[in-house]
């Protein structure tokens, strides 16, 4: 991404908008979680990455099957950044 402190700016105004009009466990507001983790990843930022990937999983946990893709990514995400920190 050739823009990622722009691309933030745009993920955290959604995410207020989300916050506001979704349910706290609609899919929507997990894939923003899972994308503002990837973009904090990209910058370094793996505490906040790793924040945002946790929210995510638990959204996703609560809503899809245990053998989803989307559950098996994020928990790789989430491994990977929890080693960054180590």
């Amino acid at each position: 991404m050739n823009y990622p402190d722009q691309a933030l700016d745009y993920y955290n105004k959604a995410l207020k908008i989300y916050q506001k009009t979704l349910p706290s466990t609609h899919s929507d507001l997990a894939m923003l979680y899972y994308n503002l983790g990837l973009l904090y990843n990209g910058k370094n930022n793996f505490q906040l990455a790793l924040t945002n990937f946790q929210k995510a999983a638990e959204i996703f946990k609560a809503t899809l099957s245990v053998t989803h893709p989307f559950i098996a990514a994020v928990q790789q995400q989430i491994q990977q950044v929890s080693n960054r920190l180590r």
